[in-house]
């Protein structure tokens, strides 16, 4: 009686509870050769029952939802799902699942380059040279269809700011043959040493050649003046050794009347950087009156201004580009006299008389 009167005073105080658990489905005995590439659903919710004071300690992790891959071969799969309580007293009393879809791949290993790809740039004045990387190749292992995407091993390093020759360990990642990193795949080693060169930069002093488009109709560009007419710049020495002038960016002068003086910057080539910042000025005059014979950007060496309050009757523009005076008037050729056909600067064929 005793017994009976424990039992019912137990129960009343701890009666039976159900209680809805989100739970990890967890895939075991991957066969050799092989490796998991997709699983659906990676959760589920698990109904348990027993006790309400054993229910309601359970954890997630105290019930396994497991499903054995045992004898799979690669390809897709549906695999049956078992729900495994830990704890005594608690039983499963639904699954919202009892299913799970999986892709096996097979298991593959390569060897590839491993390529360093800086980040940043140096401080001013200094450049970086070709870096070094142990190792050179790395392994990547990983399912087959993955693998087939993945080009080379990329280091990153930051030299942002530095002066001096660095060596960092580096992370190793997989990529494919446009950079973008690959997941599902392990590297080995997962890091790498890489040693980068930084030494002063080489410079060269040299001139700033305008880039001026083409004017309005009715108007021809009279000068172009650029401030600084030089500048300083670093860079690659090879690079440098071809470099005797740098260009602006292009200027629009599609709307120009007057003179005006434009911002802007130059164009360098690939490698090459200013030692100096500073603001490059370029002061461009159109005037009216002219027709332009071609087209072309004028260039600071090449232009000439024409003082104000004197006509000048001829304007070079820059490049090329020629600026011709109108023409004068029509002229009344000698009665008598025939007009030749060649220029006037080409002189007259003689021809020798006929004979009888």
């Amino acid at each position: 009686m005793a017994i009976v009167l424990w039992g019912f005073v137990t129960i009343a105080e701890n009666p039976p509870e159900t209680r809805e658990v989100q739970v990890q489905v967890l895939l075991v005995n991957i066969p050799d050769g092989l490796m998991l590439l997709r699983k659906s659903p990676d959760t589920a919710r698990i109904t348990v029952r027993g006790l309400r004071r054993i229910v309601r300690e359970i954890k997630p992790g105290e019930i396994q939802l497991l499903g054995d891959l045992s004898g799979l071969s690669a390809g897709e799969h549906k695999v049956s799902l078992v729900a495994e309580p830990s704890r005594v007293g608690v039983d499963v009393v639904n699954m919202s699942i009892r299913e799970a879809q999986v892709t096996l791949d097979k298991l593959t290993e390569v060897v590839l380059p491993v390529v360093v790809k800086t980040k940043g740039r140096p401080a001013e004045g200094y450049v970086i040279s070709s870096p070094q990387v142990r190792p050179a190749e790395a392994k990547v292992r990983g399912p087959d269809s993955l693998l087939a995407d993945v080009h080379h091993i990329v280091a990153h390093v930051d030299v942002s700011g530095t002066s001096s020759s660095m060596e960092v360990n580096a992370q190793l990642r997989a990529v494919n043959e446009r950079g973008e990193a690959r997941g599902g795949i392990r590297v080995d080693p997962v890091e790498g040493t890489v040693t980068i060169p930084v030494t002063k930069a080489p410079s060269r002093t040299v001139r700033i050649e305008p880039r001026v488009g083409s004017p309005p109709e009715g108007f021809y560009v009279a000068a172009v003046r650029v401030e600084p007419p030089e500048v300083t710049v670093s860079g690659e020495a090879a690079v440098l050794e071809r470099l005797a002038r740098v260009p602006t960016k292009r200027i629009n002068i599609s709307d120009l009347r007057g003179t005006r003086t434009y911002t802007t910057e130059v164009d360098l080539p690939t490698g090459i950087r200013p030692v100096t910042s500073g603001t490059i000025t370029v002061t461009v005059t159109v005037a009216p009156g002219r027709t332009r014979t071609n087209t072309g950007e004028p260039s600071a060496e090449t232009v000439t201004e024409t003082p104000a309050n004197e006509e000048d009757d001829s304007a070079t523009e820059t490049e090329g580009p020629t600026v011709t005076p109108a023409p004068p008037g029509p002229r009344t050729a000698p009665r008598g006299s025939e007009t030749p056909s060649a220029p006037p600067s080409t002189p007259a064929r003689r021809v020798p008389p006929q004979s009888p």
